[in-house]
């Protein structure tokens, strides 16, 4: 090939590219890492709550358990023959303080999706369950998932794949308007709110 067919390839490769991938286009991230300050796990700091805070010499107050200092978002998969296999979705929130054998606790990822207005997974300290709610339509639907893992300070869910396109979202679509809480259940309809973080971050899932 000559310098004049290379160049002239080169500028047909760039053309196909620019038809592809709009200008200042970028993909959504696989992996999500949104952070929150320690020590404002208080039902006070900007959550939009309010809570009757425990009796403490330590001011501000923190319930450390709750505190969330961190969320993760990325994707399970295992190799076959060298191609890459998606398994489903982890979940993982890091709290400022351990929260084995913790009781009367929430803690919930909030997203909409392109076929749900509302994706949320729960998990529920006390009953011990993790539950996915997702709204389609006007309908709204529970899904029991597998148990979360905890370990110190850290809460780790796992949404297998079948159940992502159980809700009716597409393999490789993307979850949107991210937030993630805590939240502490006292028997009635609307557990108190303790700390909360947010993410403008689209989640490209697998």
């Amino acid at each position: 090939m000559t310098g004049t067919a290379r160049r002239a390839a080169a500028v047909a490769v760039a053309v196909v590219t620019a038809l592809t991938v709009p200008a200042g286009a970028a993909p959504a991230p696989t992996r999500i890492v949104v952070t929150d300050p320690s020590g404002d796990g208080n039902a006070v700091n900007s959550q939009g709550g309010t809570l009757p805070l425990p009796d403490s010499t330590v001011l501000p107050v923190s319930m450390g358990t709750a505190d969330l200092v961190s969320l993760e978002l990325s994707h399970v998969t295992h190799k076959v023959d060298g191609r890459t296999v998606c398994d489903g979705l982890r979940i993982v929130l890091t709290m400022a303080a351990d929260v084995v054998d913790q009781t009367g606790l929430l803690f919930r990822l909030l997203a909409s999706g392109v076929a749900n207005d509302v994706w949320y997974v729960g998990y529920d300290t006390t009953a011990d369950r993790v539950l996915l709610q997702h709204r389609r339509s006007g309908d709204n639907f529970n899904i029991v998932l597998p148990p979360a893992v905890v370990s110190g300070r850290t809460v780790t869910i796992t949404v297998p794949q079948k159940v992502v396109l159980q809700t009716g979202e597409k393999a490789g679509g993307k979850l949107f308007l991210l937030s993630a809480d805590t939240r502490v259940t006292t028997g009635d309809r609307f557990p108190v709110l303790i700390d909360k973080v947010t993410s403008d971050a689209r989640w490209a899932r697998c």
